[in-house]
């Protein structure tokens, strides 16, 4: 062979070894391709069904946009009778998993992702989350107590919008909260927001929804309903409660004035009535012919005045009850620094577990409605300015947005669980200027009045005397509280509709055996 064509088959030899090399390296590098796109497919896969059919998916970012596009969920059919409203009686002791909050020393909040509940026929249960929710929720999300893993979290809040009962329907939203992965059956340690309770014709003073354990931060709460400790009553928000500057003078033309829209017709004619003995100093203003239409105007006869800017015009602004107890014109009286005259026997005031609302507004008696004017005029000049600037601080602080209700119920909670952190009475109550003058090493010889006492009555079966003796505490100025303990087990306390119809908050408690001794147990 010659030395040419020995060459020649040298090349052939490694040009055909380099394309079998090639050819297995290209096959190598295909199957290495697909084995990462598959891994990827994989990852994506996993992350996209974790956001989407787990509720405790992490989420970065709380926008309507997020709710607008929110996972769909279909809910399972129910019996109907098993989630009809009901509720637990419950204290902080007996409803609350307390071992749930052993992760540090401050409170913890998670929150559902949002997700959309349609019922077996494809129609959503409620309505879009409205603005107000969104901005309570938001405001959660960007405090310190928000927590993303709902394993270290101590309360947990739903995503689905309770605000209004009137935009949710009750029996299948409590489907959808027990659906919820960490609802198990009872709820324990969710929290519940809601500003309107109840529907028409019954208006119930709390929101009709299956909430077990569950805690309800409410508005409209009587002394029926309320269960003191566990529950928290909030306010409930009005658009018009806006921050308004306020006229810092006592110059202002009246005295007292109505300007609620919604209060009963009987209530209505004793204001009235009361107005036209005392025309010069007291203003009782009505709807303007259709309220959706004219919702910021107040009429009597033809004239017309601009609402809630007229409440600035006043000293005191009366704040009846309506259909419903909690009232906005709460709200929009303080927010225009005009001191509020609360005329609602039972309610329960926002925060009132905390804030002393007797350095902030005045209470009447729905049975001495007709002595209102007299009520405010005997007060002075220095006790009026001293209600009036209370009534600032405490709106300013905590009631002026839904920020600031959302954090301060969070922050009661946080007092009950973390007692060794719990805020005083000083602390609630008072400006931080005037908290600079407090010394805290005086000891007072008497307790302030403001903080009242506890009427604690055991009781076996003699109910005239009973009633006498509610009815008499009830009028006692430094009451703020009555419990009876009853200690009869072969008989029934009287239903809620025989018993007295007080002003205070007020409760029964059935014990389990007759002794004396337990009025030394604490149940409250």
């Amino acid at each position: 062979m010659t030395l040419y064509a020995l060459l020649q088959k040298k090349a052939a030899q490694r040009w055909l070894k380099t394309a079998l090399f090639s050819k297995y390296a290209m096959a190598a590098a295909c199957a290495l391709l697909v084995v990462v796109s598959f891994v990827i497919a994989a990852l994506v896969f996993s992350i996209i069904s974790t956001l989407q059919n787990e509720p405790h998916g992490l989420f970065t970012k709380l926008t309507l946009q997020t709710y607008a596009y929110a996972p769909e969920e279909h809910l399972r059919q129910n019996n109907g009778s098993k989630f009809l409203a009901h509720r637990h009686e419950c204290t902080h002791h007996t409803c609350l998993d307390i071992y749930r909050c052993g992760h540090g020393n401050s409170l913890k909040v998670y929150i559902y992702p949002p997700r959309r509940f349609l019922d077996s026929e494809g129609i959503p249960i409620s309505a879009q989350p409205s603005q107000e929710y969104y901005d309570l929720l938001d405001a959660i999300f960007k405090s310190k107590y928000y927590e993303p893993d709902p394993s270290k979290a101590c309360i947990l809040i739903p995503s689905i919008d309770t605000l209004n009962q009137n935009r949710f329907r009750p029996l299948e939203t409590s489907v959808a909260l027990s659906s919820l992965s960490f609802w198990d059956q009872y709820g324990e340690n969710h929290l519940i927001f809601n500003m309107v309770p109840g529907a028409a014709p019954d208006y119930n003073t709390v929101v009709e929804l299956a909430l077990g354990r569950a805690i309800v931060a409410g508005a409209g709460f009587d002394t029926w309903t309320y269960q003191p400790g566990f529950d928290i009553s909030i306010p409930l928000f009005s658009p018009f409660a806006l921050p308004l500057p306020v006229d810092v003078s006592d110059d202002r033309p009246w005295l007292l004035i109505s300007a609620q829209v919604n209060i009963h017709q009987e209530y209505l004619n004793q204001l009235e009535n009361v107005a036209m003995q005392e025309p010069s100093k007291m203003l009782v203003l009505r709807s303007c012919g259709e309220l959706a239409a004219n919702a910021s105007q107040r009429c009597i006869s033809e004239d017309v005045y601009h609402y809630p800017e007229i409440l600035r015009r006043a000293h005191f602004c009366a704040v009846v009850r309506g259909a419903r107890l909690s009232q906005p014109a709460l709200l929009e009286a303080l927010s225009a620094g005009c001191i509020p005259v609360v005329v609602a026997d039972t309610a329960i005031m926002p925060f009132q577990e905390v804030i002393d609302w007797k350095r902030v507004a005045i209470f009447l008696p729905e049975s001495d409605l007709s002595s209102i004017f007299s009520k405010v005029e005997s007060i002075s000049p220095q006790r009026r300015r001293e209600l009036h600037d209370q009534g600032r601080w405490i709106y300013e602080q905590y009631l002026s947005s839904l920020a600031k209700i959302g954090l301060t119920t969070l922050a009661i909670i946080e007092d009950r669980i973390f007692t060794h952190n719990t805020r005083n009475y000083y602390d609630w109550n008072m400006a931080p200027s005037h908290m600079a003058s407090f010394n805290p090493l005086f000891l007072p010889i008497t307790a302030p009045k403001s903080h009242g006492f506890t009427a604690v009555i055991l009781t076996y079966d003699r109910i005239e005397m009973l009633f006498t003796l509610i009815n008499k505490l009830s009028v006692v100025p430094s009451l703020t509280k009555i419990i009876v303990l009853w200690n009869n087990q072969h008989k029934s306390p009287p239903p809620p509709a025989h018993w007295p119809r007080i002003s205070k908050p007020f409760r029964v408690i059935r014990t389990t055996s007759n002794k004396l001794s337990n009025r030394f147990v604490k149940c409250y």
